[in-house]
């Protein structure tokens, strides 16, 4: 068939994205924490060069921002932030300003905080957040399928699982009865990615069953990939 042509699926097809909906549905995203690891937050009013410095050094291509002055994480910090920051600097650079008035972007990059870059380059909302939801989260009990879910619909590349007042720190710890109580401010415990939902699919005993019937289709068929 033709790339991306539609076309009516088999019943393996059909038996094959239910057994994979069940086991989104099965998994809760609290799941999907690494045992041992750490989350990189920077504080908004970091100066640029300091939280690209740390990016490089952890191999990072993203970060969780925390507002001091609203006592809440406000964006999160990515390579494509950088990228658009020189881009809209280098736009500025060559168009100019009007006579008598001084460029928007006088502050050469070095002495810009965190909060300027954003405030400069917001970052572009996605089709399925809400006017303001610079920083989409879930919470540690939400399924695997509501993930993916917040992922698609909101076109994501990544999403903070946080912890918040009313969420325990550690679920394993709180299904033992041994929680501690949290700070009153949001934690982030992970940055959830689509790679790291599909290990956990691919990981699981379904997926490792060699069933046939489990993605045995063609790339071609779905219409993916570019």
């Amino acid at each position: 068939p033709a790339w991306g042509r539609a076309r009516a699926m088999s019943a393996d097809e059909r038996t094959s994205r239910q057994l994979v909906r069940e086991q989104l549905h099965a998994h809760k995203v609290h799941e999907l924490i690494p045992k041992s690891g750490k989350v990189v937050v920077f504080d908004a009013d970091l100066s640029l060069r300091h939280a690209l410095d740390a990016l490089a050094e952890h191999a990072l291509t993203f970060a969780p921002v925390w507002d001091s002055a609203r006592q809440d994480f406000c964006a999160m910090l990515s390579a494509d932030d950088f990228t658009r920051l020189l881009a809209r600097l280098g736009r500025d650079a060559h168009q100019g300003a009007p006579p008598g008035q001084a460029p928007a972007t006088a502050r050469a990059p070095e002495d810009m905080t965190i909060h300027d870059a954003l405030a400069l380059c917001p970052p572009p909302p996605g089709p399925g957040l809400a006017d303001g939801q610079a920083f989409p989260r879930l919470v540690p009990d939400e399924t695997l399928y509501a993930a993916v879910q917040r992922l698609l619909d909101g076109r994501l590349s990544h999403v903070a699982l946080v912890s918040g007042p009313e969420e325990p720190q550690n679920p394993a710890a709180a299904a033992a009865g041994h929680a501690a109580p949290v700070a009153d401010s949001s934690t982030v415990l992970h940055v959830l990615t689509p790679l790291r939902v599909l290990h956990c699919v691919v990981a699981s005993p379904l997926f490792q069953s060699n069933d046939k019937r489990i993605f045995d289709e063609r790339i071609c068929d779905l219409g993916i990939g570019t």
